[in-house]
């Protein structure tokens, strides 16, 4: 092989001096030459064809032709880059030996289909400080004269275009940097794209976008650059910012060999996302068109992150490798333009730093010489966050399958921004763990793959159910696929109270327990009523019931249980299944808007929301005790009648208000009135947009303008956030407008009534449940167990700016006012009782007027600077 290639090499050679000694055509001559050198540049071509002259004519003689050699040097480097990427076989062999004339054909050819293959995109920001905008210049002096360089190392044929907008009113106009172009890098067509006040990478990287998408530059190579470091200039900036430019202009990411690859740059990173570092890069055209806008991937990579943060909050995902959250991490805000270029499945990336270590580069720049073409990563998933990190999730497989930064997380984002996962032959199978089970689960499930397979972690303490074990069901509704009235029409005139029941069957474990505890329930309602000449209509809806249209045993005992009482009437809605629970509640708000007069109540017969540590029989006890109040002289008279937006009046009505900084009712019994409830969104409607606001302060936690650090006891993040199955819980008290009372006396636990209430004889208490009482803090500080209490008192004794970033407080309700309610009803009442019972409830209601309705947006948007007001005493 060696003696052919050497024979070629001689043979050329000769052709190439017959050539020139005979026609004095350069493009003959450079033909041959890089015909046998094709990977030299331009001075290497030239000095094996004076050496070739040399031996032909002697020294002397060949002295008598370098007047014509240098009089043809601009078009030797243009013939060089044409032969060797088009004339490397035998039949480029055989077109020198027919003579110039077909040479020059082949060339022509070549040309025409080369004309503009390679353009550059530059986004530049131009400080209005002169240092800096000094500074910037420079910058850009010295990319210009990277990419002139490339023009005559590589032999550019035509004019690539450099396409620029220009950013900020430093003063530069496009003028002055078509002047620059001129002066630095002649031959490159510089063409101004639009000034922009106020913009960022987006806007070039989508003038780039824009061009790819065009089906005449299918073929062409873009390559993208800045002036990295042009704000804060450093050593190290610009060091990373050369090797950078170097390698998005090497010869081998213009042309990768053999096509073997669609992004190349310095240093290509699937670490938190696939990126590279600097944002420096040139890309196939082809592959560019199959990306989002950088403007919609801008909006689209929030919801995503959203998403995985709402799987982080239900357990399905972890982030072992990285646990502190940051914004770069994800690509949020100006983050986006890093991660856009490397964000789809399709991506198979080569980069040039054979070291594979960012900080040796930024210590010390690589120079073109010292890069090396590879298919890209180029090492197993060692930089994955600390190797501390690395090893607990490696070796934890728990983990390690619902890890957010391995292939769970991103199988989870493509399908959300591409609706796809990398190809079979893709790097990423083999890159990250477990690459074959997650293909395979894929090819199995779809775009669904990740949700369906973490599920089982849900809210689950880090272990998934067991084989067999039910899976939990996220929402409480099913969307009925006909859309009518649940309600009955019913002559309600003579009615204080429409109560909606949701009637659970019997629990197996309990025998007929949850029979038991519906007729211990309308026991105690009745009694209430009776001791107010009162009359109620109880909708009753059965959970689980009618199998097949027939009526079942539940039902029958239920009709016999309600006519023993004589200040209830009862009647059936349609039934419900387990996981469409939330309808009583949309059956509530429906009543309300065809009866907005009335009062209603909500009450069932379902042990479990009481989470309590007490014995089964006992938590039943406080269940008819909470079903009691709500019917007592204590509510009904509390919420008594609507009054005017000035007075405050109580609209909800429990058995104790023992929330401290949510809105949620023990059990969630309650009674309210039709005029408050109709403010209220349509509860499945309130799931979904509760889901939203959760994702907003998660993500407003990613940013650093939120925490979720409020001490809450056993209870989950996604039972705190409110979203999924415990919207149901948040619903009745999501109103801005939201105003408890209770029947309880201050300082009683529901745990005192889970031994009282054992006993009938204490239904028949005249006094019980008599008086409305206000919550105050006082009193719940009294129902709380001591040590919980404590913490929480710890955690409000953080300073002011770190305490009113909490989303269990104020900043957070106020986020989910804004997004929930329209801006007239967004924040409460100038004399609400949420301005005293908050902690820094001053200083927010102020926040409120100066700001207006949008406070809660302009919170996760960029924070509260509460140097600006004067701080209020702390609560």
């Amino acid at each position: 092989m060696q003696q052919k290639r050497s024979l070629r090499s001689s043979h050329s050679v000769g052709l190439a001096v017959k050539c020139f000694l005979e026609i004095m055509t350069a493009g003959c001559v450079v033909a041959a030459i890089a015909h046998t050198a094709h990977r030299y540049r331009y001075p290497t071509a030239v000095e094996t064809f004076s050496s070739a002259m040399t031996q032909e004519l002697g020294a002397e003689g060949a002295v008598d032709y370098l007047p014509q050699l240098r009089a043809h040097q601009n078009s030797l480097r243009s013939e060089i880059h044409f032969f060797r990427h088009a004339m490397m076989d035998d039949d480029s062999t055989k077109a020198l030996e027919q003579g110039d004339g077909s040479v020059l054909l082949l060339k022509e050819s070549y040309e025409s289909q080369q004309e503009d293959l390679w353009s550059i995109f530059y986004n530049l920001f131009i400080p209005s400080d002169p240092k800096a905008r000094g500074n910037t210049i420079s910058i850009v002096i010295e990319q210009l004269q990277s990419i002139f360089s490339t023009m005559k190392n590589q032999g550019i044929v035509h004019e690539p275009t450099f396409f620029y907008n220009l950013i900020g009113d430093g003063g530069i106009s496009s003028a002055d940097i078509q002047e620059l172009c001129r002066t630095h890098a002649p031959g490159l067509r510089c063409e101004f794209m639009q000034h922009y006040e106020n913009g960022d990478e987006r806007v070039t990287l989508n003038s780039l976008h824009q061009f790819c998408l065009d089906d005449e530059h299918q073929n062409y190579r873009v390559t993208y650059l800045h002036p990295k470091g042009s704000f804060h200039p450093s050593e190290q900036q610009n060091n990373w910012r050369r090797s950078l430019t170097d390698a998005a202009l090497h010869g081998d990411c213009l042309n990768p060999p053999d096509n073997s690859c669609n992004l190349c740059g310095l240093l290509f990173l699937p670490q938190f996302t696939s990126f590279i570092p600097g944002n420096m890069w040139t890309a196939s055209c082809s592959y560019i068109k199959g990306l989002l806008s950088p403007y919609d991937f801008h909006d689209k990579i929030e919801d995503a992150t959203g998403e995985i943060l709402l799987l982080r909050a239900r357990e399905q995902l972890r982030a072992g490798l990285y646990p502190n959250d940051r914004r770069d991490r994800f690509g949020l805000d100006r983050y986006s333009s890093e991660h856009w270029v490397g964000s789809h499945p399709d991506v198979t990336p080569c980069d040039l730093d054979m070291y594979g270590r960012l900080s040796w580069v930024v210590e010390s720049p690589l120079s073109q010489d010292e890069m090396k073409f590879q298919m890209a990563p180029h090492a197993t998933g060692h930089l994955h966050g600390k190797r501390e990190n690395r090893f607990h999730v490696l070796t934890d497989e728990g983990m390690r399958l619902r890890e957010t930064f391995y292939l769970p997380g991103l199988l989870f984002k493509w399908s959300q921004l591409y609706g796809k996962a990398p190809p079979r032959n893709s790097w990423a199978w083999s890159w990250f763990p477990d690459g074959a089970f997650w293909r395979r689960a894929y090819e199995d499930h779809g775009l669904r793959t990740v949700e369906l397979l973490t599920l089982p972690y849900y809210e689950h303490e880090g272990k998934p159910r067991s084989e067999g074990e039910e899976l939990p069901v996220l929402s409480s509704f099913q969307r009925s696929a006909v859309d009518e009235s649940r309600i009955p029409i019913l002559n309600f005139d003579d009615a204080s109270l429409a109560i909606f029941y949701q009637l659970w069957p019997d629990d197996p474990a309990h025998g007929e327990a949850n029979l038991q505890t519906f007729d211990r329930q309308i026991s105690a309602i009745n009694h209430q009523l009776r001791r107010q000449g009162a009359r109620a209509i109880i909708y009753i809806a059965l959970v689980n019931g009618r199998q097949n249209g027939n009526e079942s045993m539940t039902e029958i005992d239920v009709h016999r249980k309600c006519a023993e009482y004589e200040n209830i009437e009862c009647y059936w809605l349609p039934s419900l299944s387990s996981y469409n629970h939330g309808q009583s509640l949309s059956d509530i708000h429906e009543f309300c808007s065809m009866r907005p007069q009335s009062k209603v109540a909500f009450v069932h017969n379902n042990i479990d929301p009481l989470k309590m540590g007490v014995a089964y029989d006992l938590k039943e006890n406080v269940l008819v005790a909470l079903s009691a109040a709500i019917a007592s002289p204590a509510c009904l008279e509390g919420i008594g009648d609507a009054k005017s937006e000035d007075v405050m009046s109580y609209n909800v009505c429990s058995l104790q208000y023992s929330s401290l900084f949510d809105f949620t009712i023990p059990g969630n019994v309650f009674a309210s009135r039709c005029d408050y409830v109709n403010k209220l969104i349509e509860p499945q409607d309130f799931e979904n947009m509760q889901r939203d606001a959760a994702k907003s302060i998660l993500l407003a936690k990613t940013r650093g303008t939120m925490t979720t650090d409020l001490p809450d006891g056993s209870r989950s993040l996604v039972e705190k956030l409110g979203f999924d199955r415990y919207a149901v819980d948040h619903w009745i008290g999501s109103h801005p407008s939201f105003t408890p009372c209770q029947a309880a006396h201050v300082g009683e636990h529901l745990s005192d009534f889970s031994s009282t209430f054992e006993s009938g004889d204490y239904l028949h208490d005249e006094k019980l449940f008599l008086k409305t009482i206000q919550p105050n803090v006082d009193g719940v500080h009294l129902i709380m167990e001591p040590s919980k209490w404590r913490e929480i008192m710890e955690f409000l004794k953080l300073p002011a700016d770190k305490r009113r970033k909490e989303s269990g407080l104020l900043a957070g309700h106020l986020l989910r006012w804004s997004l929930l309610y329209d801006a007239e009803n967004s924040v409460p009442q100038h004399n609400s009782w949420i301005w005293s019972w908050f902690p820094d409830g001053e200083f927010w209601r102020v926040m409120v007027e100066q700001h207006g309705q949008s406070v809660g947006m302009e919170i996760v948007e960029s924070g509260f600077d509460s140097g600006k007001i004067v701080p209020v005493k702390p609560w």
